[in-house]
């Protein structure tokens, strides 16, 4: 959804597009038809024979059957077999140079501050019918469609070009429900209540409004679409794929109230010729599930053929409580100006957090042909334009127009402000970073907990660096794959491609010929290759570098940087290199020898909170919204100086006109501005109980008497950097209320 007015929410993305032609046997070839970092051709080897395969399909089925019940530990038994399925398909898709685009890929959207759509345009039939939103990634120990970053979708490129429908509110939507007699009963009543629930704010605002079909044949729905006009149709009832027939089909009633089986070709029929309609919402079994043998023979597919922008519907039998969830969390995300794919991997997320241990958030698949997302493009009501203004007093005209000019800017908060923010707060950090970066030879280490900003230091220390003609590389180890790290030939010569590509220097080629060891080769391409030959000095940025501690590459890889950086003693040319190592955690837990690693050499830039000083400023830039100094001290005493959580309260004071008292209140529900942040918190706890019985302590005794558990805790971002163990205390006073009340 998008706002002509300026006051929605928006993200923005980059395509990965991938395309699976057809193959033979168990080989088919992959194509990265657009991305970021430029196209790519590779074999796919399907992990899977025929017989392999079904005990996979059914091995997931039987999970999601048995989701939601409770077990201890990460990951569940029940959701092990469907990880191992979307491990296995993400690393056939995404292999050699397919996937090493895609860490590109990766790595440049988030430079930019923006997301990365995954695409995927599959050809056979036999494998368009697989569940590849389980798709699993486990570098990041995640499946890719649970994060907004990666939002996924079946692509369908067909000849008509899509648009953004103009659109003057309220979007109507229009709901149907069927449940025929002679099928198991349905809790549509529940699910209109919740659906209703879930879009209130919007109707309340005149930004939508719901209308139920009363009847549940095919006429009534005819006769519906004769009216409207509708921009989206909802369809809460039973569906299944028919393979007597190869299509899927929804269960309307007939005259009698039984079962009337419509399929996909004719439910297109009745939705096609109607002009208005973006968006088609199948709350019902197997609406997505495709056959073997055409690639368009899903009612989703078939759908999108037919005309519709985007569908979206389930792949399996999914349970009333996750449906619920989801479509909730769907058009909640709608509301807040989500491009649709982004709205869809909001409302898994939204499953697997309400649903215990569950894996049906991979059930619903989105089906688009709209090439960013945005189905429609909100126009400011006439009446709302020229509706007269109440008086303003001559001194209250200038604030209330620096707040609204505030409001229409501002960002959804996110891991890092976008470069140009005007919300952008600088500290010492930003003054040494740029004093440095500049000069000839120079290591620097920035070290700060989760969420203090590193990354949006960094960033502008990239364009900093870059506006005053240095050559920047800029790698976030975040986004490589941690196979990489198991071998330090394979991990230094990816390195080497990836600052070849950037840089555009020649091949490592030659290099790698030698019988020499990987860091000798890696150290000659630098020299030989790149810095001989570079016209301007370079700045070499890593962030998160602490992904590598632990692994058997983290002695080559930080020896190797030590080396470098005493280098520049002896040879002039290494002086053309700057090292700038973002980190968390605590290297000396993991490295023995310091005198072996650079961390003891550089120039030590350590992110801390906001103090005072700098929130007052923060609260100016959003337009002095806290105006009450007492107010202030309540907001920083919920919060403290935490960088993005004040951000987000900033945020929400703005967007929904909130006064302090009433964000206070709703600080700690579930469904709250922090709910989604303070959920990841607790995961993280849960996943390690050493560290949920430590915090238990700083928040009981504030004390720590484990030494790993306080570093880690400090890592984490929930306690405060600084503190020694016998006087630790938790990082801001909404950490503290939600962990005393959770743990």
């Amino acid at each position: 959804m998008r706002s002509d007015s300026g006051g929605t929410r928006q993200l923005s993305y980059l395509d990965f597009e991938l395309e699976i032609g057809l193959g033979s046997g168990l080989e088919y070839p992959v194509a990265v038809v657009r991305s970021p970092a430029g196209e790519a051709r590779e074999t796919m080897y399907f992990p899977y024979d025929e017989r392999a395969l079904e005990s996979g399909l059914d091995k997931l089925q039987i999970a999601l059957l048995r989701s939601g019940k409770k077990f201890r530990g990460p990951p569940s038994p029940e959701e092990q077999p469907v990880q191992n399925f979307g491990q296995a398909l993400f690393n056939a898709l995404l292999t050699g140079e397919v996937r090493s685009r895609y860490d590109v890929s990766l790595l440049k959207s988030a430079q930019q501050g923006k997301g990365l759509r995954l695409k995927l345009r599959i050809q056979p039939p036999e494998l368009a019918a697989l569940p590849w939103e389980f798709l699993y990634d486990s570098r990041q120990a995640e499946y890719v469609c649970l994060s907004r970053n990666t939002p996924l979708v079946r692509y369908l490129e067909l000849p008509q070009p899509i648009q953004p429908l103009a659109v003057t509110p309220p979007l109507r939507i229009l709901g149907m429900t069927a449940s025929p007699r002679d099928l198991p009963s349905l809790d549509t009543v529940r699910e209109k209540q919740r659906i209703e629930e879930a879009i209130k704010r919007l109707q309340a605002n005149g930004l939508a409004d719901l209308t139920w079909l009363a009847g549940e044949t095919w006429r009534d729905l005819q006769k519906a679409m004769r009216g409207g006009p509708w921009h989206i149709f909802h369809f809460i009832g039973h569906g299944e794929f028919d393979r007597n027939t190869d299509e899927g089909v929804i269960a309307l009633a007939d005259e009698g109230s039984r079962t009337h089986r419509l399929n996909a070709t004719q439910l297109g029929r009745l939705l096609a010729d109607h002009r208005s309609l973006r968006l088609t919402l199948l709350n019902a079994c197997e609406g997505a599930r495709g056959s073997e043998h055409g690639i368009f023979s899903s009612t989703a597919a078939t759908l999108v053929r037919r005309g519709i922008p985007a569908v979206l519907a389930m792949q399996y039998e999914i349970t009333d409580q996750a449906a619920i969830e989801f479509v909730r969390a769907f058009y909640e995300s709608l509301a807040d100006g989500m491009p649709v794919d982004a709205a869809v991997a909001e409302a898994r997320k939204a499953v697997s957090f309400a649903v215990a241990n569950t894996v049906e958030w991979g059930v619903p698949v989105l089906y688009m042909r709209s090439p960013d997302g945005v189905l429609f493009r909100i126009q400011k009501p006439e009446a709302e334009v020229k509706q007269p203004k109440k008086a303003e007093r001559p001194a209250d005209k200038g604030a209330n127009k620096e707040r609204k000019n505030v409001i229409s800017q501002l960002e959804t908060p996110g891991d890092m402000v976008k470069p140009g923010s005007r919300l952008y707060i600088e500290r010492e950090a930003d003054r040494i970073l740029k004093k440095h970066i500049l000069r000839s030879g120079t290591t620097m280490l920035v070290k700060g907990s989760r969420q203090t900003g590193k990354s949006s230091l960094l960033v502008r220390g990239k364009q900093f660096a870059t506006d005053h003609q240095r050559d920047v590389l800029y790698i976030h180890f975040r986004e490589l794959d941690e196979r990489l790290w198991q071998d330090l030939n394979t991990f230094f010569r990816r390195l080497a491609d990836i600052i070849a590509y950037e840089l555009k220097t020649e091949s490592p080629d030659r290099c790698w010929r030698r019988p020499f060891g990987p860091k000798m080769k890696l150290g000659d391409f630098m020299e030989e290759c790149v810095l001989a030959k570079a016209a301007r000095p370079i700045v070499f940025i890593m962030d998160e570098v602490d992904k590598l501690f632990g692994s058997p590459c983290q002695d080559g890889f930080f020896s190797l940087l030590r080396v470098w950086h005493n280098k520049r003693a002896e040879d002039k040319l290494w002086d053309n290199l700057n090292l700038v190592l973002a980190y968390a955690t605590e290297a000396h837990l993991f490295i023995k020898d310091m005198n072996q690693s650079p961390f003891n050499v550089g120039l030590l830039i350590e992110m801390t909170d906001f103090d005072l000083a700098l929130i007052e400023e923060m609260n100016g830039r959003h337009g002095g919204l806290v105006s009450q100094e007492q107010d202030l001290q309540r907001l920083i005493g919920l919060v403290g100086g935490h960088p993005y959580l004040l951000h987000l309260a900033f945020y929400e004071l703005a967007t929904n006109k909130w006064t302090v008292d009433h964000l206070l209140a709703v600080a700690l529900d579930e469904d709250g501005p922090f709910g989604s942040h303070l959920r990841g918190c607790l995961r993280h706890l849960r996943r390690q109980p050493e560290l949920v019985e430590a915090m238990k302590e700083v928040v009981q005794q504030r004390a720590c008497s484990d030494a790993d558990a306080f570093y880690r805790l400090r890592t984490a971002g929930l306690i405060m950097m600084g503190h020694e163990r016998r006087q630790v205390v938790p990082r801001c006073g909404l950490y503290e209320q939600y962990l005393e009340r959770h743990l």
